[in-house]
């Protein structure tokens, strides 16, 4: 009987990558009127903390805004300097959503918060005509 061994071997399947959620909140409901202000940033980052996706929540009076997912986003230096945008939607008049306008963010970001500075500009991103100072305060960590 002649044995063959052509140089590999099974291995076994690789546990599934762990990925790290953190949660920033501004978000405050007010008393006299109902409505709801602040902002929420759910943050999903990689095994190497890289930010792999996230999602933004603006908070003007409904208290139920749905997430908006975030896009370009940017993580640079010791520092931690982050940017992103995240688009706006409104209704199209035909039943489904287009988009509105666009947040922009630049700051910084920690273990304990988000701080800095969002723009609600126009679809192409050439003018923002509304800056607004935020900090968001960390409300959780997490894997999933």
């Amino acid at each position: 009987m002649l044995l063959v061994n052509f140089g590999w071997t099974a291995k076994a399947a690789s546990p599934p990558a762990t990925e790290f959620v953190s949660l920033y909140s501004s978000w405050k409901m007010y008393a006299e009127t109902g409505d709801c202000g602040g902002y929420t940033l759910t943050l999903i980052q990689g095994r190497k903390r890289q930010i792999m996706r996230g999602y933004l929540q603006a908070y003007a009076g409904n208290c139920e805004d749905a997430q908006t997912p975030i896009e370009n986003i940017q993580l640079r230096g010791k520092h931690a300097t982050l940017s992103f945008t995240a688009p706006v939607y409104a209704q199209d008049g035909k039943g489904g959503l287009q988009i509105f306008a666009n947040w922009k963010f630049s700051g910084t970001i920690s273990k304990n918060r988000v701080k800095g500075k969002m723009e609600y500009c126009s679809i192409d991103m050439q003018s923002c005509n509304s800056s607004t100072s935020i900090v968001l305060p960390a409300v959780t960590h997490g894997t999933l």
